[in-house]
Order: C-alpha cells, then sequence, then structure tokens
C-alpha cells in the first residue's frame, strides 16, 4: 500500500508516502534527496539511521546512527586505514575529540586488551613500552611504578647507564 505523486511544478520532483502521511523519500527541485522526511539542510539527508556497504545493507544501524563496511576517509579519497583524517585547517586541529561524560575521551586497544587510553581527566595510561624521540618536558609529578627497568639520558646519543647527563645540569 505505497501512495507516491510526481510533481514538477511544485518543490518536489518526486516523492513517497509509506500508505499513510509518513514520508518515505523526497527529491526536491534542488537537487536534495531526503529519506525518512519531506526537507533536508544538505543535498543527502538521512531522517534515522543508515548502513552502508556491500554487506552491511542488511544490517539495521544504530538508532540514528550510521555503521559503515570497509575504511572511512575524511579529507582523503584513498583511506588506507578502517578511519584516516587528512585536513589542512590552519592553526586547527584536524581532529577533536570531546567527551561530554565520564568516560575516557580515547582507548586504543589490541585484540580486546587496553594498549593506550587518555582519561576524562587529561591522565594518559600506556600499557606497553614507551620510546620517546625529540625533546620532551615533564611538569608535575611524574612517577614510574612496577618493575619496569628504564635508562633515562640527557644530552647524550649512547647511554652507558641508568642515568646519563651530557653538559652543565642543575638538580635541585
Amino acid at each position: 500500500n505505497v501512495a507516491f505523486s510526481v510533481k514538477s511544478n511544485r518543490n518536489y520532483i518526486f516523492n513517497m508516502y509509506d500508505g499513510s502521511t509518513n514520508p518515505i523519500f523526497a527529491l526536491k527541485q534542488d537537487g536534495k534527496l531526503t529519506l525518512g522526511a519531506l526537507s533536508g539542510g544538505s543535498l543527502l539527508n538521512v531522517k534515522g539511521n543508515a548502513s552502508f556497504g556491500n554487506t552491511y545493507y542488511n544490517i539495521a544501524a544504530p538508532t540514528n546512527g550510521a555503521i559503515i563496511e570497509g575504511n572511512l576517509g575524511i579529507g582523503t579519497s584513498t583511506p588506507i586505514a578502517q578511519l584516516q583524517v587528512e585536513g589542512a585547517n590552519g592553526s586547527n586541529a584536524a581532529l577533536v575529540v570531546d567527551q561530554l561524560n565520564n568516560g575516557d575521551i580515547l582507548s586504543a586497544s589490541s585484540s580486546g586488551t587496553t594498549r593506550f587510553r587518555i582519561a576524562n581527566n587529561g591522565n594518559t595510561y600506556i600499557g606497553g613500552a614507551l620510546d620517546v624521540t625529540g625533546a620532551t618536558s615533564l611538569n608535575g609529578t611524574t612517577s614510574v611504578t612496577g618493575s619496569n627497568t628504564f635508562t633515562v639520558g640527557t644530552g647524550l646519543t649512547t647511554l652507558g647507564g641508568a642515568l646519563n647527563v651530557a653538559g652543565t645540569q642543575t638538580f635541585n
């Protein structure tokens, strides 16, 4: 029981309803295609959820969300990872993550084991080796816990012991 109309003398070239008054999709004369509503602000508008991909097309996406099969590129047409973000935004960040609730800001895992996370309070946790190259500054309280063995060097390219210092240093 589907009703539709083709109108070229109004705002719509084509629109379809579910047999009642609920719109299924609309194609407007300005080229905007809207799914689940009669109007939208962009060239493609989806009211509800969306699934993209060769096998994902038949899987229900989260309510008002989307699922995408394959790589997703933002700012690139050739993503080489599940998510690749590229941008030339001047002094703006290429990626902004704003956690509005209590959870972690970022969590990265390998086979279900958390390897790196940034907590909501700004603390950073690393579940593996840390290799730092270049100038590094540690401010505030810094601690190393556990049975870790590490070597610290400053002003040197070759380390010979647990603490290596070259040049004039001041320790307080």
